[in-house]
């Protein structure tokens, strides 16, 4: 697969995986109004990164080009789950493993299986020096899951304004997935399972008033695509009840 002379990669996307898409430059040139598109590899193909790749695949319109999926199972076992997906359905394309390529309505995607840290193969991304990919040449990271230390947060809706382009590292909060817990283990169609979750925390990174002051928990349930909340709010001081 021939990608020609690129610029390093410019954003990396991690989820708990983690999942991370890696961007190649923005090479703009002028002949008339053409840019070329932001090269993607996607780190870690769960939940998050087919998601992802099927929102991308549905706007012909995007400035984004996935030439490399990287994921410890194999093509086969990507294409596969990509293809058929019992939350989503049929995915509505061709999807072709073929050696270590995926090949979606003929798009060529490289397949690759390095482990977190793993520093080979993503030369195919236009890396001209390949370190961990947190560390790496890439312009922009963004992670689907809280970020640790000082790295900021931002969820569209909430404080997605107050976003500085100049930060290399972001975090888009919480999937409020976590794994190796043998309580979730359990048969999920008999049972409510009750876990801890990265959004309480990640809602305190987001809104830092809150610090301090809000606690959650979350609850596995047979259900396979739902999100609800129920909110108990205790307050200090005395507050007059809302009249309708």
């Amino acid at each position: 697969m021939k990608h020609g002379h690129s610029s390093p990669l410019s954003c990396l996307v991690s989820d708990t995986r983690p999942l991370s898409v890696s961007v190649g430059g923005r090479e703009g040139y002028r002949k008339g109004v053409v840019e070329a598109k932001l090269k993607v590899a996607i780190n870690g193909f769960g939940r998050i990164g087919r998601n992802f790749l099927r929102c991308w695949h549905g706007r012909k319109d995007s400035p984004l080009d996935v030439i490399a999926i990287n994921d410890t199972g194999g093509v086969k076992q990507a294409s596969h789950l990509l293809k058929y997906d019992s939350t989503l359905g049929i995915f509505d394309a061709d999807v072709k493993p073929v050696g270590d390529i995926i090949s979606i309505d003929g798009k060529v995607i490289k397949g690759l299986g390095n482990r977190l840290g793993d520093r080979r193969n993503w030369s195919i991304c236009g890396q001209r020096r390949c370190r961990k990919a947190h560390s790496s040449r890439s312009k922009e990271v963004l992670i689907t899951a809280p970020g640790k230390g000082d790295i900021p947060t931002y969820v569209v809706g909430v404080n997605a304004d107050i976003y500085n382009p100049d930060e290399p590292i972001i975090s888009n909060a919480s999937c409020t997935l976590r794994q190796g817990f043998l309580m979730r283990a359990r048969a999920a169609a008999l049972n409510i399972v009750p876990t801890s979750t990265g959004a309480a925390k990640a809602v305190v990174l987001v809104l830092p008033t809150l610090k301090g002051k809000l606690n959650g928990i979350a609850l596995r349930v047979p259900t396979p695509n739902v999100s609800v909340v129920d909110l108990v709010v205790q307050v200090t001081k005395k507050r007059p009840l809302l009249k309708k």
